[in-house]
């Protein structure tokens, strides 16, 4: 198993369960409890922290894309779940946009915004806001993969009391879970949109 957008690696999470690098027999585990650790980052802060290149991806701006894109109430702001790292193009019904003209950028904010309201026209019309740009982080903060690191130890049940099922499977795990302290930090990059 290779591990997708985890924000710490297997060795990192090996060395802070104090696993010898050369002891492989619960890798894939360990690597499934950082993807786990992971996702739940990204779903409790409504953000993600990779890297993520849209390529004339067209919004759907009724329905909140995979990538969780999405306007604003009033249909003027376009909201990234995380910093916008470079703008390419945007085009509105096929006509390409320009910046500080016919929208304004806030990187660090992670939001476009326009006078007026965004089209309506969807995805699967050949118009609507079509968007070439990266977004994300390019590295992943330290505090983040930190906390991947305490949350993807307590998953593997090695560091702590929790355990698999009878069967070898996963328990069901919850921030409940999760000391508070942990959920708190978590806490502090949170979207204020969410």
């Amino acid at each position: 198993m290779t591990i997708t957008n985890g924000y710490c690696t297997l060795a990192e999470l090996k060395s802070a369960l104090q696993k010898p690098t050369t002891d492989t027999v619960n890798d894939t585990w360990f690597e499934r409890c950082i993807e786990s650790a992971s996702r739940l980052i990204d779903q409790r802060t409504g953000r993600v922290f990779y890297s993520i290149s849209l390529n004339g991806e067209i919004l759907d701006i009724y329905n909140p894309n995979d990538n969780g894109i999405m306007v604003d109430g009033s249909g003027s702001r376009l909201l990234f779940p995380s910093p916008i790292i470079v703008v390419t193009s945007i085009y509105e019904d096929n006509i390409l946009l320009t910046e500080n003209t016919d929208f304004y950028l806030y990187k660090n904010q992670g939001l476009i915004e326009r006078d007026g309201y965004w089209t309506s026209n969807r995805k699967g019309t050949d118009t609507g806001i079509k968007l070439t740009l990266s977004y994300g982080y390019s590295s992943i903060p330290a505090d983040i993969k930190g906390l991947c690191i305490q949350l993807a130890k307590i998953f593997t049940g090695v560091a702590t009391r929790i355990v698999t099922d009878g069967s070898g499977g996963a328990m069901s795990f919850t921030l409940d879970s999760v000391p508070r302290w942990i959920v708190n930090e978590i806490d502090k990059h949170r979207r204020s949109y969410v």
